[in-house]
């Protein structure tokens, strides 16, 4: 039933009749105009059997798209392309692939995604579906957890909004106002309700809303001020010109309550005729109303758009809220939690299928590149109307998905309670972020429990208990560890941030050494060498992680492989010394270079440049 609130405008979009119609085609159109899409549907079905043009075909799989049939909509959509492949428009490429993956052939719906981003010349790549949400489930630590509500019945319910501890939203449910059946999907009209919810996030006992809101119109996607004296909500208008327009739109509509009696709804001032404004939402302190429409300055079909309200009431100009939100598609049912992320639903991101609901953050006049919420939130179906509190992370969500209990459900929305240790690792010094530093958690008992190598954000976290101890160690070459103990809380301290300050102590991978030079074709250590492997060795001894590579080399004289087997011994020698010292052998790896890499480049050197060219280094690896 959502479909009367987020598509009554799109309708019947211009199409050539064919030059010769049938009867039976020609009232089909006018029931498709007038967006009866259950009668037209059936005058369409019988039209089909001896008809398949372009425009028929279409409009039968937009019928049962409307109405969330996806099915029945790929088919016909599927026949058009297969007739017609390179006159179907973008349009109905994108309705296609929503409606393939509706029905989870997610495979055949990235090939038409692709088909659809060669038609509006955008050349990147549609990404593998599937692909793309199993990364997402992958950086999730906290996924949500989405339930049932029991104020969901056969009939339609969905938009939900805070109001105290109360929830409003619109149903197609007996108890409304009475009137006829909507000719879209042959079910009531919507009316507002409303229903308590207890401190679990639970909501019960739904009851009309307000006779003085509640009309024989639709009325849905609604927003309250945060005394609750105010409400925004949206009403289905019938054109005034119906010779010319005969499209009924969505408008907004404002309320006041005074003495528990709401005022005469008044149009806002931001509607216009001839278009459809709807599905408003107040941030926290009542000044910006955030709203989707397909006004002119829109990306696509529905746009979020936001409008300042000033202090006497009146408003500003409505601003669209850019790209990063906004595609060529559908964008709409927007909402703003306390901590300023615009929650909103559409079908022109990367979804797993009709709608999906996204999030922004809101930093003054920008926004950022929309996050989809994942795979739980989302489902192959219509996900909308999402709302949530961050502060008790609990919220409702309405959807069309399998398993409710009619064609549109609302949720409960929870968050999995799982704890975290998240920090990073830094230099003491500087504060420079450490990619590549190696981060280890023991429990109290010295057992290994978790690690993780930091990526470029110098960041880690880990999952934890309540109540227990833990030490983290965090290392990187070229740095003294660095150990911090803590301990978690009966509630388990969710997200405790520790960070790890790394102290350098040598400035670059290769030791700082006095050179260790050997005599003219010898491998055996001079006295005089000791001194400095010694004080390699006591560092190796104070570092027990770092691993070092032991590089010996020679002068020019001599054959190249007698020069290399000269090198290794020579490099073997130093790795004994080590190792008589005390030092793990698998700490060090020796390697000869021969004569591949002389300080002393020259052809015939003095016995000083020979000299200088008998020698080892010393290289940090590890």
């Amino acid at each position: 039933m959502k479909k009367v609130i987020l598509s009554i405008c799109i309708l019947a979009s211009a199409v050539q009749y064919a030059n010769a119609q049938s009867s039976t085609q020609k009232r089909a159109d006018k029931l498709f105009g007038k967006a009866r899409y259950v009668q037209a549907a059936e005058l369409y079905e019988k039209e089909v059997e001896n008809n398949k043009s372009l425009d028929l075909l279409e409009k039968l799989g937009d019928c049962y798209y409307y109405n969330g049939k996806m099915n029945d909509a790929s088919k016909y959509y599927a026949q058009a392309l297969e007739l017609y492949p390179e006159q179907v428009d973008a349009e109905h490429l994108h309705r296609y692939a929503m409606s393939l993956k509706g029905n989870k052939d997610y495979a055949k719906a990235d090939k038409v995604m692709q088909k659809y981003n060669a038609k509006v010349g955008r050349v990147k790549t549609a990404p593998n579906t599937l692909a793309y949400f199993a990364e997402l489930e992958k950086k999730e630590r906290r996924p949500f957890i989405v339930t049932n509500s029991s104020i969901s019945t056969k009939d339609s319910e969905w938009g939900a909004a805070f109001n105290a501890n109360q929830i409003v939203f619109a149903s197609s449910r007996e108890g409304g106002v009475k009137g006829k059946k909507y000719k879209w999907n042959n079910e009531n009209y919507l009316d507002l309700f409303i229903a308590e919810v207890d401190e679990e996030g639970n909501a019960t006992g739904a009851t009309p809303f307000s006779d003085e809101i509640n009309s024989p119109a639709h009325e849905g996607g609604v927003t309250f001020s945060g005394d609750g004296n105010t409400i925004y909500f949206t009403r289905n208008v019938k054109p005034k010109n119906r010779k010319g327009d005969k499209v009924s739109h969505l408008k907004i509509f404002k309320s006041t309550k005074s003495g528990g009696n709401w005022s005469e709804p008044i149009e806002v001032s931001f509607n216009q005729e001839g278009y459809s404004t709807a599905h408003p939402a107040l941030n926290k302190n009542n000044t910006k109303l955030y709203f989707a429409s397909d006004m002119p300055g829109t990306e696509g079909g529905f746009d979020i758009f936001v409008v300042d309200i000033n202090k006497d009431g009146s408003f500003g100009e409505p601003k669209n809220v850019g790209p990063n939100v906004n595609t060529e598609n559908r964008e709409q049912f927007p909402f703003v939690s306390d901590e300023d992320n615009l929650y909103f639903s559409s079908d022109g991101h990367m979804t797993l299928g009709g709608m999906d609901v996204f999030v922004s953050e809101i930093n003054g006049n920008s926004y950022s590149k929309a996050q989809n919420l994942g795979n739980v939130i989302n489902s192959n179906k219509d996900d909308f109307g999402f709302i949530y509190d961050e502060g008790t992370e609990k919220g409702f969500l309405s959807s069309n998905r399998d398993g409710g209990q009619g064609s549109d459900d609302i949720y409960r929305v929870d968050r999995k309670q799982i704890y975290f240790v998240e920090g990073v690792a830094q230099d003491s010094k500087t504060g420079e972020l450490l990619p590549g530093a190696k981060v280890v958690m023991f429990d109290n008992a010295g057992r290994e429990i978790a690690k993780t190598t930091v990526g470029a954000d110098g960041a880690f976290a880990f999952e934890i208990q309540p109540t227990s101890d833990y030490k983290l160690t965090g290392s990187k070459l070229t740095y003294d560890p660095a150990n911090v103990e803590f301990s978690t809380g009966k509630k388990g301290n969710v997200e405790q941030n520790v960070v790890l300050k790394l102290i350098q102590v040598v400035e670059k991978p290769k030791l700082d050494t006095k050179p260790i030079y050997f005599e003219f074709d010898k491998a055996i250590l001079v006295e005089e060498s000791k001194t400095e492997l010694d004080r390699i060795i006591n560092f190796m001894k104070e570092h027990s992680t770092f691993r070092i590579e032991v590089a010996s080399y020679t002068d020019n004289r001599g054959t190249d492989a007698y020069n290399m087997s000269l090198s290794s011994r020579r490099a073997n020698a130093v790795k004994a010394y080590f190792v008589e010292q005390g030092i793990a052998e698998d700490r060090l790896v020796s390697v000869g270079y021969g004569e591949t890499k002389p300080v002393e480049d020259c052809t015939k050197c003095t016995d000083e440049q020979h000299a200088k060219n008998r020698r080892s280094e010393f290289t940090l690896i590890e």
